[in-house]
């Protein structure tokens, strides 16, 4: 088991396990809270489990620390189900939380347009969940992310999009991306279209399907 891997949830409003914590949100009166706040959690998983699409916004940092009896241990936050954060109490919360350099979206991609107006140089993964990146936001990513060294799970339209991703995002380490708009039919064809297109030339890949591709960069 990897240190991000999360384990099953039975408890409806909050769990413990392997340093995991899982929130649904908002808090009301029917919400069971913990008797005693919980330390030492280094993943924190928030939901908001609805049937509609509303998406709910964590605005207040008291919504977190209700559960948490010290932030700072943090290092992977996952937003899920609808849920996300304002960008300035995530600004506030990387402050807290020095360790904290990973992030998971998987709600939608109004997550996202809500953060991507500000700048994040502490986050280092970002785990799109197979959420699409469109062209409009594929450069304003580059810039809230300017030392995002893994992008994983990202959707893109075409291969011009994973081009501009490359050359703008100057750390980057690894990603996984799925072409919508654009397939390779071998190694030999995605090799030479990527030596063509970008300025990389020591990098390893694979390619899970003619549209999903795992792209390891050395330096």
């Amino acid at each position: 088991m990897t240190p991000f891997d999360i384990l099953p949830i039975d408890c409806k409003q909050q769990i413990v396990s392997n340093k995991t914590l899982s929130i649904d949100l908002p808090f009301n009166e029917t919400s069971i809270l913990p008797s005693n706040r919980f330390s030492d959690v280094e993943i924190l998983q928030l939901k908001h489990p609805t049937r509609d699409t509303e998406c709910y916004i964590v605005t207040d940092l008291s919504e977190l620390e209700r559960y948490i009896n010290d932030l700072s241990t943090l290092v992977h936050l996952k937003l899920e189900n609808t849920c996300t954060i304002a960008p300035s109490l995530f600004s506030q919360l990387l402050i807290i939380a020095p360790r904290l350099t990973r992030l998971t979206i998987s709600s939608s991609r109004d997550q996202l347009y809500r953060m991507i107006h500000f700048k994040y140089p502490q986050i280092r993964w970002l785990d799109m969940r197979r959420e699409f990146l469109s062209s409009n936001m594929r450069t304003k990513v580059c810039s809230a992310f300017p030392r995002l060294q893994n992008l994983i799970n990202c959707h893109v339209y075409s291969e011009e999009d994973l081009e501009v991703l490359i050359e703008n995002l100057k750390y980057l380490q690894n990603i996984t991306i799925h072409i919508l708009s654009y397939y390779f039919d071998d190694n030999d064809e995605f090799d030479q279209w990527f030596r063509k297109h970008t300025h990389l030339k020591n990098f390893t890949f694979k390619l899970v399907n003619e549209r999903q591709i795992q792209l390891w960069i050395s330096n």
